[in-house]
């Protein structure tokens, strides 16, 4: 059976939402993504939401500038993977300075998730190639286009814009399966027994796009940036690439 996982990160933990062909979908919060890894190691593919291949001082990944393009007048959604050598300070101000300064706040909070997969990727270089960098957003543009001009994902109506893309996919449930999910998960347990939060909604949603996208693109996986051959990659051998799939192609 075919297992598919979609991974965010949630302030709280790794969101995780898994699609299996044969048994459907499930949802866990971890707290490392060495956890991760542990509970999905078996999974045809693993696609997370956090930067992997780091760029050298000075330098903007294509990947990343591509992202912005295909998001367009959203293009805020994507923010530029900060170098290697910024994961080396503890202060945002020493970080900032490693990269002309562009480094958002956005960038700097997901820091250290970015130091915990890139370390957890030197320590268990098998799983390079199974777990690869995707964006939500990029992954629902990709999937119907659009989602660049819908509202904001913490929003009613940014929620309902992706479930709606998701539904054409029929095979997934998405419509079912989402809201489902959130009961079992956070509206039927009292507070202090969840391990999702009420705001990991988003994020839930985020990796059951990832999950999707996996799934229904099978071998036909692409990645940004589009003219190259083969993703370019870092100092320490990781692809810098954003995957996607356009079911457009198929």
């Amino acid at each position: 059976m075919a297992e598919h996982v979609g991974v965010d990160w949630g302030s709280n933990g790794w969101v995780c939402a898994r699609w299996n062909d044969g048994d459907g979908w499930d949802a866990m919060v971890l707290p490392s993504f060495l956890d991760v890894w542990c509970e999905y190691e078996s999974a045809d593919r693993i696609l997370v939401d956090i930067p992997i291949g780091l760029p050298d001082v000075g330098d903007h990944r294509a990947c990343d500038t591509e992202a912005k393009e295909v998001l367009s007048h959203a293009h805020q959604r994507v923010f530029l993977t900060p170098p290697r050598k910024a994961l080396e300070h503890e202060s945002y101000e020493k970080a900032k300075e490693e990269t002309d300064s562009s480094m958002t706040t956005q960038a700097w909070s997901i820091l250290p998730r970015i130091r915990e997969v890139d370390t957890f990727l030197s320590e268990y270089p098998e799983a390079k190639g199974q777990i690869r960098e995707a964006h939500p957003e990029v992954c629902f543009e990709k999937l119907d286009g659009g989602v660049g001009g819908a509202s904001s994902k913490q929003s009613e109506s940014g929620v309902e814009a992706r479930i709606e893309i998701l539904k054409q996919f029929d095979e997934y449930d998405v419509d079912e399966a989402y809201p489902d999910l959130v009961d079992e998960h956070i509206e039927n347990l009292d507070a202090w027994g969840r391990r999702f939060r009420s705001s990991n909604r988003d994020d839930l949603l985020d990796a059951m796009g990832l999950a999707v996208m996996s799934s229904r693109a099978g071998d036909a996986l692409r990645f940004l940036p589009v003219a190259a051959e083969s993703p370019p990659e870092d100092s320490e051998g990781l692809p810098m690439e954003i995957v996607y799939f356009d079911p457009s192609s198929q």
